[in-house]
């Protein structure tokens, strides 16, 4: 579970990454906000 957690969020720091260098900075803070509340809830679903 930890393995699949750690690649997700590897996956989501590229996503972020790519996004940053494309997107302004107010964009790409909220696209990190969505990020981080998506985040939280997959954390939830496995917590159960």
């Amino acid at each position: 579970m930890a393995k699949i957690l750690q690649r997700r969020v590897e996956a989501m720091n590229g996503l972020v990454e790519a996004v940053k260098q494309k997107a302004g900075t107010r964009q790409y803070l909220g696209f990190q906000l969505m990020v981080v509340l998506e985040f939280f809830l997959l954390l939830e679903q496995h917590m159960d």
